[in-house]
């Protein structure tokens, strides 16, 4: 017997209409013992902010405050990732040594002159991340002197890995409440905990 299938009522538009965008909505507030997921931006529940390495630090710049983010992945025409850009990496000295080792001006410098090539980013995965606690996370971080970090995933089928999430210490740092400096290198959470506090 062939299957039957029926139309779906059909309706129109009125007024106004936005679309549905992916949105995380992370814990206010976690402590050192809560699951490491609840600090990670989850890129299969947030759209990723991206930028081009043809274009100027100032305009990553631009992008990252208009999007309220300190860093943005760099992905070429055929949105395959090509690494990273921070605030920090446009706010530094980075520019400025190679517009001083180039000659080019300041306005000049493109994000692929200063950005983190793919081959220089350490990167946790997924599967470890996901049985590991927020303290892990922050001790990862600090003893690493980094402000980010991106965790990958094995694709189905063995077909390499893909960017899963992010770890930011600003936004761990408003989720529990302290201020995490990844320069400080502390030995362990209690050991960051006491620095901070104290």
């Amino acid at each position: 017997m062939p299957i039957v299938y029926h139309p779906i009522k059909l309706g129109t538009l009125n007024g106004p209409i936005e679309y549905v965008r992916p949105q995380q909505i992370l814990p206010e507030h976690v402590s050192a013992s809560s699951p490491a997921i609840d600090v990670m931006t989850d890129l299969r529940l947030t759209a990723t902010v991206t930028v081009s390495p043809a274009k100027t630090v100032d305009d990553a710049l631009q992008v990252m405050v208009h999007k309220g983010v300190r860093m943005l992945l760099v992905e070429d025409l055929q949105c395959r990732v090509m690494g990273l850009i921070t605030a920090t990496d446009i706010q530094g000295e980075k520019p400025m040594l190679f517009s001083r080792d180039t000659g080019v001006t300041h306005a000049e410098v493109l994000v692929r002159d200063i950005m983190v090539t793919i081959d220089d980013i350490e990167v946790m995965n997924f599967s470890d991340v996901n049985h590991s606690q927020v303290g892990d996370i922050v001790t990862t971080l600090t003893q690493a002197g980094r402000q980010h970090a991106l965790v990958t995933e094995q694709r189905e089928g063995d077909q390499g890995v893909l960017i899963r999430g992010i770890f930011s210490t600003s936004q761990i740092s408003r989720q529990m409440g302290i201020s995490i400096k990844p320069t400080e290198k502390a030995q362990t959470f209690v050991e960051l905990e006491t620095a901070i506090t104290h």
